[in-house]
């Protein structure tokens, strides 16, 4: 099992290192989009901490932003991926 997960992990990382950069960006946009507004992953409590933090804020900006911000996380999430190759 540990040698599949391996390979699962060395194929997933040499993968995202061929990719471009935009490219990787586009794929962290589309899970982004697939985890926040599809599957309504954590959408609650993100929406509830900005409603906290900016109270003042209209929804269509808070909205915005969580979106940016989970692009961001799935991005870091990619690039946690080509570690299995990196030196």
């Amino acid at each position: 099992m540990r040698f599949w997960i391996k390979v699962l992990a060395n194929s997933l990382a040499f993968f995202f290192f061929l990719c471009p950069l935009s490219l990787r960006w586009f794929l962290a946009q589309l899970l982004a989009w697939l985890s926040f507004d599809v599957l309504r992953f954590r959408r609650y409590t993100i929406l509830r901490n900005l409603q906290i933090a900016f109270p003042q804020w209209d929804h269509d900006r808070k909205l915005r932003v969580a979106r940016e911000s989970m692009a961001g996380l799935c991005y870091n999430l990619i690039e946690f991926c080509l570690l299995p190759i990196m030196n």
